[in-house]
């Protein structure tokens, strides 16, 4: 699938580490309709970082809209389809895996990190790969 090759090049691009795959945090794509009854606003996003954090840990996941999520399943980095019509759609999975390395990244680091941090990070790595 597409997005462990777009982690690793973020990784790269970066020179940061997470051992984590951006491919074990991914939400309910398989089988979406009953984790969007329970999560309704997701139905209008085509990606979402989900975060909770207590005490004791932090969890998150991905998700991305179920036909987005299936066409980046169909999808090789070094043979995407027409560039011009999958742009929105290569965007998208840029930001989603953008956001979860750089959380991760700060996480390993023990550092706090933002919203804005999340969503900057996102749109310079969507810059750098579009």
């Amino acid at each position: 699938m597409i997005l462990a090759t777009i982690q690793k090049e973020i990784q790269d691009l970066y020179q940061v580490s997470c051992e984590e795959s951006v491919e074990d945090y991914l939400l309910a794509c398989e089988k979406p309709a009953r984790f969007l009854k329970q999560h309704p606003w997701l139905q209008h996003s085509d990606e979402a970082l989900l975060v909770e954090q207590n005490e004791e840990a932090l969890e998150l996941g991905l998700w991305f809209k179920p036909a987005l999520y299936r066409w980046g399943k169909s999808q090789d980095w070094q043979h995407l389809e027409d560039h011009s019509k999958s742009l929105n759609k290569i965007s998208t999975l840029i930001e989603g895996v953008s956001h979860f390395v750089y959380l991760m990244s700060r996480v390993n680091e023990e550092k706090h990190v933002t919203q804005l941090e999340l969503e900057l990070q996102a749109e310079v790595e969507i810059g750098k790969h579009t």
